[in-house]
């Protein structure tokens, strides 16, 4: 199935939820400005979207479950979920379960494939401006390749959740990954993975009057630059926690005990790699960039100089 340049929208505009969106194919494509939307307007609820296939690809498009109310209390955003063996968002993909309405919450974000990928300025945003954020879980059994995008759960009240789980290797490239909020930050974890790299990219679950949230990764190999950075601060209360867990490495295992006396002069080095010369000249050897040249063993004499 492939949604080109097509809009699919369920939305309420009264006291009444708006209705869910399932679409299920073998091969799900949404490219091409597309938009798939059930959201809400009033105090009504916002519905749930819900894709299903091998391989669903979200390109230059949105899927969304937004809160849009600007009067009064609106309804809360609905949930999204999305499950397939691969799973795509890439140039600028928007995956949205926000909310801009007075008291109403930003709905979750479940994604599970075997094979995740994130690029090219995406967005997966459950971000609340006036109340709590929501939630966005990430789970594969293989791989989550994460690069150039945001994965936002900012929140006016409490930040949202970032939970990445069961992959066995997570790679992380030029990325944001915030749950900040104006109270209490929200939490982002990621469990377990064989391998995490983090490049260039911030994990952050700030706040500002109200406490830090906590950031806890666990990982057998955990890769992070120079340039990355992972802060749980607050400006006003208590500083988040921080933990990460790696297995310890027992390094005098692979140490080897080198001998505790000077080699004696009369080593030689190997008759080929030796130029024996007599008078008072000079010598050089090149060696070309490793193993032996074929021509290591001639000689180059000196020649004078005007």
């Amino acid at each position: 199935m492939s949604l080109d340049k097509v809009i699919i929208c369920s939305d309420s505009t009264s006291l009444g939820n708006s209705g869910d969106i399932e679409l299920s194919a073998n091969d799900l494509k949404i490219e091409n400005n597309s938009v798939v939307t059930s959201l809400t307007k009033s105090k009504g609820d916002g519905g749930s979207v819900s894709l299903f296939g091998n391989d669903v690809n979200i390109t230059s498009s949105k899927v969304s479950t937004d809160s849009l109310s600007t009067m009064g209390k609106g309804g809360d955003a609905g949930t999204i979920s999305i499950k397939a063996d691969q799973i795509y968002v890439s140039q600028k993909g928007v995956i949205s379960s926000q909310s801009i309405s007075e008291l109403g919450k930003a709905g979750d974000i479940a994604l599970t494939s075997s094979d995740l990928k994130i690029n090219s300025k995406s967005l997966i945003s459950v971000k609340s401006e006036k109340y709590d954020g929501g939630s966005i879980q990430i789970a594969s059994v293989d791989k989550i390749n994460i690069s150039n995008s945001v994965l936002n759960a900012q929140a006016a009240v409490n930040g949202g959740n970032i939970n990445i789980t069961e992959a066995d290797s997570v790679y992380i490239k030029h990325c944001d990954l915030n749950a900040e909020s104006k109270q209490n930050g929200g939490n982002i974890s990621v469990s377990s993975p064989n391998t995490m790299v983090l490049q260039e990219s911030n994990i952050s679950a700030n706040a500002i009057f109200g406490n830090g949230g906590d950031i806890k990764i666990i990982a057998n190999g955990y890769l992070p630059s120079l340039g990355s950075v992972v802060t749980a601060s607050s400006e006003y209360g208590v500083q988040g926690n921080i933990e990460i867990n790696t297995p310890e490495s027992n390094l005098t295992s692979s140490l080897v005990t080198l001998p505790d006396k000077i080699e004696d002069d009369a080593a030689k080095l190997v008759d080929r790699c030796t130029l024996n010369l007599s008078g008072e000249i000079s010598s050089f050897f090149i060696k070309g960039q490793g193993g032996l040249p074929i021509w290591s063993r001639e000689n180059l004499l000196p020649n004078s100089t005007r």
